[in-house]
């Protein structure tokens, strides 16, 4: 497993981690600190300049430090992302610098939380690697591992596409008509949202008849103690699909709802 945080200006909270534990001295400028966990790696600068550290060798005041500097990255706002090579970091830099993507990482800048947009930046790569057919549950478990569930929410709502279609154009409509009161306003829906996803339900590729029953019942009813008109399904796969309008079919008398299985849309009566 390894670690890698981005050491721009945070170098000087690693110095005294740093001293003794090589016998050289280190240059000035570093790129990234890599963090690797094994029994015979030693630490060393590779020609990238990147720090490795092998944690699986730290003993006593130096593994302390280590985990009280990994909890300071995060509360920092450092990013801290899992990934298995050089490749995949790159790939999420070149992500972040296309034009598209960039400008939407600005304009949410001044609408979200800073650690909510930490996780909207590690869900959009997700979202390039998904459009592309790669493999995405590790990456969706790591942004789970750091953000909990507002971290899954921020991911599902990103990877089909909330945040422009959705939350984007509600903060800019709440700030042209309501000015300060509006962005309040917006902050409490935005939130409700992200915590709750009170009228937006997604259900996964694996989830049994039984489950995608309790779901959509559970999550209806959340969406009318909200006052929410509509509900909308998001899944994976055909199979589920049509498992979803079968439920449908079997609860619709007794919710009461009617249901457009063609747009993944419930409506409620």
């Amino acid at each position: 497993m390894v670690f890698s945080t981005i050491l721009a200006n945070s170098l000087k909270s690693f110095k005294k981690f740093f001293k003794g534990l090589f016998n050289f001295k280190l240059p000035r400028e570093f790129n990234l600190l890599k963090i690797v966990f094994n029994q015979t790696g030693s630490n060393y600068v590779d020609n990238s300049k990147n720090i490795i550290i092998n944690a699986g060798r730290l003993r006593g005041q130096k593994k302390k430090q280590l985990k009280k500097l990994l909890k300071e990255s995060i509360n920092n706002d450092f990013p801290i992302l899992e990934y298995k090579s050089k490749k995949l970091l790159d790939n999420f830099i070149n992500n972040e610098k296309s034009e598209k993507n960039h400008e939407l990482i600005v304009t949410l800048k001044k609408m979200i939380p800073p650690q909510d947009l930490l996780a909207f930046r590690s869900s959009l790569f997700l979202r390039e690697k998904f459009s592309k057919h790669e493999d995405i549950e590790e990456l969706k478990e790591d942004i789970i591992r750091r953000w909990g569930v507002r971290g899954k929410n921020i991911c599902n709502l990103c990877t089909a596409y909330y945040f422009e279609n959705l939350i984007i154009p509600m903060y800019k409509s709440f700030e042209s008509k309501y000015g300060a009161d509006g962005i309040t306003s917006f902050n409490k829906i935005y939130e409700t949202i992200v915590t709750e996803t009170p009228f937006i339900l997604f259900l996964q590729k694996g989830d049994t008849r039984g489950k995608i029953k309790c779901k959509i019942i559970e999550k209806f009813k959340t969406s009318k103690e909200y006052g929410a008109k509509q509900l909308y399904i998001h899944v994976l796969g055909k199979k589920v699909i049509t498992e979803i309008g079968s439920v449908l079919e079997e609860i619709k008398e007794d919710v009461g709802i009617s249901f457009d299985i063609t747009s993944a849309l419930l409506i409620n009566k």
